[in-house]
């Protein structure tokens, strides 16, 4: 089938600064989604797959050169590292899951909040809607199967887990692998929507008057910090946002939330998912920091945004004084982008205010 191409709409509102470097992102292409076999696979402890010491590039998103060729090659020796060690060696944990079951690995190296909602979740129901027979064991790693969302969306999956422990390889013999999206940012709107749709129903979530304007409260974090916290939450309160800590909610509390959600409002990260399941037509407002526009396409939400028929805005949010150029850096190092990304910083209130308002008429 030929690829998908999705074409987003202008954002409902734009900080001018940012405007041009938004325009540079009108659309994508994506492969139909697919789910391959592996037989005689090895899966390191990280999710990462491979074949005699080949890294299989579907595993994972952003392994697909050109995104950061860098990148495929560091976890390319790194697996092919592991693989040989555990097949020839003896200082590296490793079980053997031969023929008696299948296996689906959906799990990689990047573990997140956005990643599971956006990435396996889809991947688990791409293989659950393909009734595979026998239905195979979900290999789950035990660094994450203790957090809520984890245990919560796996609740409403049918499928026997395997564990992987912590450091433990394994040599899997026949090994069922929905493909992961090409990039972080690319999303498959029907994908994302059979998301929402499975949720709203495994949990019994009705329709509901959506109302409330929402501001993600980060001050747990101590990424991205703000340095002018309180002015920031003054300035969101006064604007009629309620100051909301997501962490302290379950997956079924959150999805109620933003199922009463009109707007919502935040700091690039994690948070902003939740964007998935407010109501059509509702509106979600990013605040990001001027230096993510190094990254290759560094707009993930206004993608998620358009998969589900939401409203996408965006600010910048540096003080003037601050304000690095919203340009692609040649040659920049990953860790230093990382690092200027995370940086604490002062929120610029009357872009704040300036944006809040736009979304909240």
């Amino acid at each position: 089938m030929p690829p998908l191409k999705v074409v987003l709409p202008e954002p409902h509102f734009v900080d001018p600064d940012v405007l041009g470097f938004v325009n540079k992102y009108p659309s994508y292409q994506l492969p139909q989604p697919r789910i391959s076999t592996e037989s005689n696979a090895f899966v390191s402890h990280y999710g990462l797959v491979s074949k005699y010491g080949w890294l299989n590039r579907h595993c994972m998103p952003n392994l697909f050169p050109p995104n950061d060729i860098a990148q495929f090659w560091a976890l390319q020796k790194e697996v092919a590292f592991q693989e040989a060690v555990c097949r020839f060696g003896s200082s590296l944990k490793v079980k053997n899951l031969g023929p008696a079951h299948s296996y689906l690995l959906i799990h990689h190296k990047w573990f997140g909040y956005s990643f599971w909602m956006t990435c396996y979740m889809p991947r688990l129901l791409r293989a659950m809607d393909a009734n595979l027979s026998p239905a195979p064991k979900l290999l789950v790693s035990n660094r994450w199967k203790n957090f809520e969302y984890v245990a919560s969306s796996l609740s409403t999956c049918p499928l026997e887990w395997e564990c992987l422990d912590l450091d433990e390889h394994a040599f899997v013999s026949r090994l069922i692998l929905p493909h992961a999206r090409k990039a972080s940012s690319y999303h498959h709107p029907a994908e994302i929507q059979r998301v929402v749709q499975h949720f709203l129903s495994a949990f019994e979530i009705q329709p509901q008057s959506h109302t409330r304007k929402i501001w993600i409260h980060r001050s747990e974090k101590s990424r991205r910090a703000l340095l002018n916290e309180d002015e920031v939450l003054a300035t969101v309160q006064k604007a009629g946002f309620e100051p909301i800590v997501f962490e302290a909610l379950t997956l079924k509390q959150q999805i109620e939330l933003m199922q009463q959600t009109k707007v919502l409002a935040g700091l690039h990260g994690a948070g902003l998912t939740n964007l998935m399941f407010l109501p059509a037509n509702s509106t979600v407002l990013e605040c990001l920091p001027e230096e993510f526009a190094a990254y290759a396409h560094p707009f993930p939400f206004r993608a998620l945004a358009h998969a589900v028929q939401v409203k996408y805005a965006l600010t910048g949010m540096d003080q003037r004084q601050n304000q690095f150029k919203w340009v692609q850096p040649q040659n920049a190092k990953t860790f230093v982008r990382l690092q200027k990304v995370n940086a604490p910083r002062c929120f610029d209130l009357d872009k704040l205010t300036k944006a809040l308002e736009c979304c909240a008429s």
